[in-house]
């Protein structure tokens, strides 16, 4: 499975839900009732994660920037929603329009929310260079030679 056509709705039921039945729903929807085994379905849902985690991974505009919390902050209660909302004010769609949008170009909707709101300070401009910074996993050889030359 290479590009996986699925909804906001569709991808948070494959990944999140415990309800079988809603599970095996998404699945008919998907496949158009061809998938008949629970082996089947099982490794359908594992095809399907693992191709929107590769699309994820393979094109930044899907990556969303992160910097770890590293504070002990408790907090007693989540807010499941927080990307739904995000996605809803920026594109100014409502909560069912958001959820019925293809995943990826939901996270891509996430992405540039997150960037433009952030690079509206400079504590988000600095955010922004450190997620960008975490997120490399290649040495930047020029910049390392480059110290080592002016004796860094």
């Amino acid at each position: 499975m290479n590009n996986p056509h699925l909804t906001v709705r569709q991808y948070y039921i494959l990944k999140y839900s415990q309800d079988a039945e809603e599970i095996l729903t998404v699945i008919s929807e998907l496949t158009g009732g061809s998938v008949k085994t629970i082996t089947a379905a099982a490794k359908f849902v594992e095809e399907v994660l693992a191709a929107v985690q590769n699309a994820i991974e393979a094109n930044l505009q899907f990556q969303i920037p992160n910097v770890p919390n590293n504070h002990s902050e408790k907090h007693h209660f989540t807010c499941f929603t927080n990307d739904i909302k995000i996605v809803s004010d920026y594109t100014r769609l409502n909560f069912m329009e958001v959820y019925n949008m293809d995943y990826l170009m939901f996270r891509s909707c996430l992405h540039d929310a997150v960037v433009w709101h952030a690079m509206r300070n400079k504590s988000g401009k600095d955010f922004l260079e450190e997620a960008w910074a975490l997120m490399q996993t290649k040495p930047d050889r020029k910049a390392l030679r480059e110290a080592k030359k002016n004796g860094k």
